[in-house]
């Protein structure tokens, strides 16, 4: 789980945001839907031989 929220912080834009000014709960909501959408259907994954999980599962 720590790795995932990492990941999550650095992908998203989180860790950008906030050096700017403090998000909104709104803002890190979307942020947190974006980042989960993209990381099940888009993310190139290196288990899954560098495919994103999509395509795997298909």
């Amino acid at each position: 789980m720590e790795h995932f929220f990492g990941t999550l912080k650095v992908e998203s834009g989180y860790n950008e945001l906030i050096k700017i000014r403090t998000p909104t709960e709104k803002e890190v909501r979307a942020l947190i839907d974006n980042f989960i959408t993209y990381y099940n259907n888009e993310r190139i994954q290196k288990n899954l031989g560098w495919q994103p999980p999509v395509e795997k599962s298909a």
